[in-house]
């Protein structure tokens, strides 16, 4: 059947644990739309550490954030447990997607 709202399911990160960089993806159901992704990522305090939006056309069934570990204020990520937190917003709608990963 067809799926008629935005579904994105399965939240990852690879490696996790990581050291200096680490991908991020979901599968979608949302192909060959134009899709707004936020990228937040917050330390065990509820701090947001690092924020970032992205908007493009996607054409896979799964889609891909890399990240270089640097935190919006220009710094390394500090070793630790982390909390991320994926927006996807489409003409569908918008669902969120959460998680966690450590950092080495």
């Amino acid at each position: 059947p067809s799926l008629s709202g935005v579904q994105n399911i399965k939240p990852f990160n690879f490696p996790n644990p990581f050291i200096t960089q680490t991908k991020f993806g979901f599968e979608t159901n949302q192909v060959e739309k134009n899709l707004e992704v936020v990228l937040q990522i917050y330390n065990q305090a509820g701090q947001l550490q690092f924020n970032n939006t992205r908007v493009f056309e996607n054409n896979f069934t799964k889609v891909y954030l890399d990240w270089n570990g640097i935190t919006n204020a220009g710094a390394a990520l500090q070793p630790g447990v982390y909390f991320y937190k994926i927006t996807v917003k489409s003409d569908a709608g918008t669902s969120i997607l959460t998680n966690s990963f450590i950092k080495l």
